[in-house]
């Protein structure tokens, strides 16, 4: 049993004032229930540990030694964690408020329940991803890329769609990785992320398996993050975009 409520992992890769920012924001919407912030950097170049280090010396930090991926960095910082929930947040995102609070509840309040995740919302406050209540077969991929963040931008109706499905909370089947919370218990008994995905489809596969382990995956509505799309692994036609 963890002797915190919850440890707030952070990977990140080369987006240190993104980082900066998502910390400030937690600090500035301070979970109410007992934390801790664990930030892992999968060896940037842009000084972002040392940037960290300097303005929130009380952060526990860990240095990969080379671009590891997502996977391996969150379980990396998970089995040094100490909370009872694991709540995997990305570099590019912002706490605006009692987000992670609510997460936590969500998981006391319903006990066969081990992943949440929040509703995700542009800087401009735009419904902007949501967590689907199908599997990544044809057919569910085929009606997610309809609804696909992308796909948003452009058409009123979709974006009505989208705000019709997120009304409330719910149970489905995929919460998205940028901010996932987890019962410790559940992420033991699927032994964490699959290591042999590096970028993408790990939170699917995670969700997946902990339905498979009987666990339940909810949506909480109350709960909202705000996501910079895309920041935090570039905008580049890489290998990354490729993945």
């Amino acid at each position: 049993m963890g002797t915190l409520d919850c440890s707030i992992i952070i990977p990140t890769y080369n987006t240190c004032s993104m980082t900066l920012e998502c910390i400030r924001s937690l600090q500035k919407a301070l979970p109410r229930i007992s934390h801790e912030i664990i930030v892992v950097d999968n060896h940037s170049s842009d000084g972002t540990l040392a940037e960290i280090a300097k303005e929130f010396p009380n952060i526990q930090l860990l240095l990969n030694p080379a671009n590891l991926g997502f996977s391996k960095a969150c379980n990396r910082a998970a089995r040094l964690a100490h909370g009872r929930f694991l709540c995997f947040l990305n570099s590019d995102t912002v706490n605006g408020g009692p987000a992670i609070d609510r997460l936590a509840q969500w998981l006391d309040d319903h006990p066969n329940t081990g992943i949440v995740g929040p509703e995700l919302r542009s800087p401009d406050n735009r419904l902007i991803q949501m967590s689907w209540v199908w599997n990544p077969i044809l057919a569910g991929e085929l009606f997610q890329q309809y609804l696909a963040p992308y796909s948003l931008r452009g058409s009123a109706f979709k974006r009505l769609c989208v705000g019709w499905l997120q009304r409330k909370s719910r149970a489905v089947s995929i919460i998205c990785g940028a901010c996932l919370m987890m019962r410790r218990k559940a992420y033991d008994d699927v032994g964490g992320f699959d290591e042999d995905f590096e970028l993408y489809f790990e939170d699917s596969d995670l969700c997946y398996r902990c339905r498979q382990a009987g666990w339940g995956i909810d949506f909480v509505a109350e709960a909202k993050i705000t996501h910079h799309l895309g920041k935090s692994t570039g905008g580049s036609r890489t290998v990354t975009s490729l993945i």
